[in-house]
Parts: C-alpha cells; structure tokens; sequence
C-alpha cells in the first residue's frame, strides 16, 4: 500500500459520495435537526414570518433517549469446551479460560468508564438518526500514561466519526468486516500532523512536504470554515493475510509506515438507524421528516402573515376629501364630501380555520409514524393518574416500532465488545490493576495482562436492563405494597429498594441494625438466651414487637 494508491481510493470514495448526494443531503439533514430550516431571505420573502416548530429534534431526541434509557453492560463468556478425562463427556471450558472471561467482564466495566462509553453511545445514536450512520472508530493511544511507581504505556481510546470521514472500499456491503479497506480522511493542524510523524520517524525533507490545503469542500457543517493552517490526514485500514494493517498518509506523504496491528477485526463499527438494501451508510430519520417539517412551518408562517396583514382593519380615504389623517381618538376627521362615503375601514378576508388543523394533523401525524406519541414521551403521565404499572405498559406498546432500532445498537455493541477484546489482548501486554467483586460484593485489586489471554475463545454478550425512571418507580410500588402488608419488615425493605431511589440504604440499613443491638442489649441474659433460640424469622418478629412504641394505658376513672 502506497500513497498513490490511497489518493486514488480517496478519489473514489469522494466519486460515490457525489454521485449519491451524500454531501447535500447530509448537510440538509444536519441543518434541519438543529432549527436552520428556511431558505435564505429574498427581496420578495424578507417580510414573511419564519417561524420552526422543529418536530425533528423532538421525535430524534425522544427516540435517542429511549433507547439510552435503559441500561446496558458487557458480558463475556468462555466458549472453550473441555473434555472430563474421566467420564469422557463435555465439560464447559474452566480453569483459565472462565478466569479470562470474568477479568474481561470486571475490566470492560472499568473500560467502560475510561472511553467514556456512555457519551460516545450518546453521540453515536444521535448521528444514527440524523444521517443514518453511527460509526464507532477505536485506537490505540502510546501517549497515555497511568501510574507512578508502576508506569503504564498506552490506552484504548475511541471516538464517533461523521459519515463523510469514512470512505469503504465496498459501499454495497453491509459487512463491516468484509470491506477491502476502509479510508478515514481527518482535517487536522499541519503542526500536530508534522509532530506524530516525526514520532513516526519522517526527516526534515520529508515533513517539508506537509503543507496546509483548503480541500475543504465535502467537508460537514461548521467544519467548512477553518481559521489556522490545516491539511488532512487519511488513515487507511486493509486487510492483508488474515491480519489488518494501518498506514497514514498526507497528500503524497507517508506521515506513518504500514504496520500489521495484529488485530483480526477492523476497529469500526457502525450502527444504521434504518437498513437499506446495498447502502454501508443506511437512512436517518431526518430524511423522512424534511417534508412534513417543511409544510408544518410554511403553514404557520402563513397563519402568522395573516394575522400581521389583517389584525388591524385597513382605513381607505378619499383623497379628494379627507385632506388629512390621524390614529389619535380624540382628533376628528373633516368630512368634506358631499354625498356618500369619504372613509372606511375594509374588511378583512375571512380565513379557514382548516390551516390550524393542517398543521396539528402533520404534527400529531409524524409523531405517531415515528413512534413518538406523547404517551411514549411521557407526557400522558404529567396528567393521568394512571399507576406506574399502566403507565410502563403503555410505553412497551407504544415503542415497539423502535424495538429494530433498539436490537441494531445492541448488535452494535457486541461487536464493539469483540473490538475491545482484540485491544486487550493484543496492545495490553503490561500488567494493570483493576477492581473485581468479592464473595461479599467488596471491591478487591486484581492484577489484569489482556495479552495472557490471546490464546482463548470468548463469546460477546451485551446484557440490556429495564429503563430506570419507570423499573424504579414500579418497583417502589410494589415494595410499598408487601411491606403494607407486613410480608417484609424495614430492613428488607430497606435492602430491596433500588439505589437511585433510596440514596441513604447504607445508612438506614446501620440505624436499624444499631436499633436492633440496643433492643437486645436492654434485654435480660435469660430473654436474650430466649431470644437467640427462635428461628432467625420469629427472632426478628419478636424485636419488632419490642421496638414498637407502648401505647399509654387510659386512666378508666378519669384524671386525678
């Protein structure tokens, strides 16, 4: 792989773009989810109304979230397969292949929090439904140094990527993994790119030849407009005897030699809002909404001109007569006419009221197609008095156009997870500290080296929970319910309420357990004796018997 042969890729992915209208519709797409959704003003529009009600961020934004909601973790298994030697029959893999999987489960939490997974799951989504593509790209970064004593090199590190900053060499194939190669062109300051090739190795001739452009053209929203000496960098990723390469290049310069990353996996992954038969990229959301967005604004634009043109009835004069004219009430107006009228006010034309219902029918109309009615945004929930169960129950009806959605990022997500793998045990090949859980749930250090597990299978699994705000609240429900009853006393209560809810457990849990001691203490050796031969059920009846309160007796003779 040379430089000449990525320009000429480059030139064709930049070929395919333009020939799909990518670059226009993208931008079109972008320019509407963020509210710039009128043409420029002309000398016969400068006066009319231009007004958003921008149902697009709305239903992205809801959608977005719904799916954020619920939360999701890695989970990795061992797929190795043993054989007993005794009775010969299949044994699941065990030893140092299940260790492997539950370092890599307890580590990708820990990952997880170090990527900043959450916001880059955030962004993901976000362009997924704007344009069609969320595209995950992880590196790995030899800068990043962790401790003092025991100093750690280097760190996975990931970011979201636009649409137009990747280049596949089979736009047909909707394989990630089946592509020749994939091109990722970034716009970057000549300065940085000159100082990670001369970390690369380049000499002075060579780094004389990176020089700033303006091959800005394709370039997304806001990024069309550059204030320093910028020039892009293309990192190209093949495939080459089973293994991926990685070679960068600016211009005819070669800013980083071809290397073999001794990944089996290109580090991509993309998620498409919504498939589309021979298109990598897929479609938003965005792109189906344009229309409607644009006749909900038109229509109310011209609700508002109306009511600009006519709210004020129209006075017409007769010159010839009313030689002068004020709008102060207490000034008469000469009539100098002989017959007939001199001054009236016109009346204005009567409009429909179908522009209003128009409107509220587009709206109502695009919010129920795309899944986002306000019983899924929760809004019916600010006015019912429906119970958290009925509410829930209407949103699981209510999103299940989104369920699709939902299984593409959770695909997504495991194949990041098999990325992650690859990081680990390729590039992490120094020893690190992480946290695993003990019997107890405690967190204990735990020494982690990725590259001591290369040599075992492990199956991906993205473990996906209810959504908080509505599991939360009908969980408290229920609680409330059996500990009315008397089934459970306050400790277990107090144990089975869900953190977010109950953010003082630990220290309710101490008080009661404090409270408990100080009863037992206050009783008797013999009582006590009594008390610790009760099976563990009837000994905590009797101490709630003890803690509740006496009622005083009433005085049957009245007060003395």
């Amino acid at each position: 792989m040379d430089s000449n042969k990525i320009q000429n890729y480059y030139k064709l992915g930049e070929q395919y773009f333009n020939q799909m209208g990518f670059p226009a519709m993208w931008k079109d797409c972008t320019d509407f989810k963020n509210g710039r959704q009128w043409a420029a003003k002309t000398e016969k529009t400068k006066n009319l109304p231009r007004p958003v009600i921008n149902i697009i961020r709305f239903v992205e934004n809801h959608k977005c979230s719904q799916i954020l909601s619920e939360p999701i973790k890695m989970i990795f298994n061992s797929e190795e397969v043993l054989m007993d030697n005794e009775t010969n029959d299949m044994v699941e893999g065990i030893d140092r292949s299940v260790l492997g999987a539950e370092l890599f489960t307890e580590f990708s939490v820990q990952e997880w929090e170090n990527i900043k997974q959450d916001d880059l799951n955030e962004e993901a989504l976000d362009k997924a439904s704007e344009l069609g593509s969320g595209i995950f790209h992880y590196y790995f970064d030899n800068s990043v140094k962790k401790g003092k004593q025991h100093i750690v090199q280097g760190a996975m590190k990931g970011e979201i990527l636009h649409p137009l900053s990747v280049m596949v060499g089979n736009p047909q194939c909707l394989d990630t993994q089946l592509q020749p190669y994939i091109l990722i062109p970034v716009r970057d300051d000549v300065d940085n790119i000159k100082k990670r090739a001369k970390e690369n190795g380049l000499g002075v001739e060579e780094l004389n030849k990176i020089v700033g452009d303006k091959d800005i053209k394709d370039s997304s929203d806001n990024a069309r407009y550059e204030v320093r000496d910028k020039a892009t960098e293309t990192t190209c990723y093949w495939k080459e005897n089973d293994s991926i390469w990685l070679i960068k290049t600016c211009g005819d310069v070669i800013t980083k030699k071809a290397i073999d990353t001794g990944h089996k996996l290109y580090p991509i992954a993309r998620m498409n809002w919504y498939k589309e038969d021979k298109n990598w990229y897929g479609l938003g959301e965005t792109e189906g909404l344009i229309a409607n967005q644009k006749a909900i604004n038109f229509m109310t634009a011209m609700q508002m001109m109306k009511e600009q043109m006519t709210g004020m009835p129209k006075l017409m004069l007769k010159k010839q007569y009313i030689k002068s004219f004020n709008n102060d009430p207490a000034s008469p107006i000469y009539d100098s006419g002989e017959n007939g009228w001199s001054a009236q006010y016109l009346q204005p034309a009567q409009q429909s009221g179908k522009g209003q219902e128009l409107v509220d029918f587009l709206m109502t109309t695009s919010k129920t197609h795309s899944g986002a009615t306000e019983t899924a945004s929760g809004e019916l929930s600010k006015s019912s008095q429906m119970n958290a169960t009925a509410i829930m129950m209407l949103q699981k009806a209510s999103a299940v156009p989104l369920e699709q959605v939902k299984k593409r990022f959770k695909r997504t997500i495991e194949e990041v997870a098999r990325i992650w793998i690859e990081f680990w045990t390729v590039n992490y090949n120094t020893a690190r500290v992480i946290n695993v859980k003990d019997e107890n749930g405690e967190d204990v250090p735990q020494s982690f080296r990725g590259s001591d597990f290369k040599d075992i299978g492990l199956k991906t699994k993205v473990d996906v929970g209810a959504s908080t705000e509505y599991s939360e609240s009908l969980t408290m429900t229920m609680l409330d319910k059996i500990y009315d009853k008397g089934d459970i006393d306050l400790s277990m209560y107090a144990e089975l309420a869900p953190e977010g809810v109950m953010t003082f457990k630990d220290e309710l849990l101490k008080l009661i357990e404090a409270k408990k001691q100080e009863t037992i203490q206050s009783l008797s050796p013999e009582e006590q004796q009594s008390l610790s031969m009760l099976p563990q059920d009837q000994q905590e009846m009797a101490l709630q018997q003890l803690q509740q309160p006496q009622q005083p007796q009433q005085n049957q003779g009245g007060m003395m």
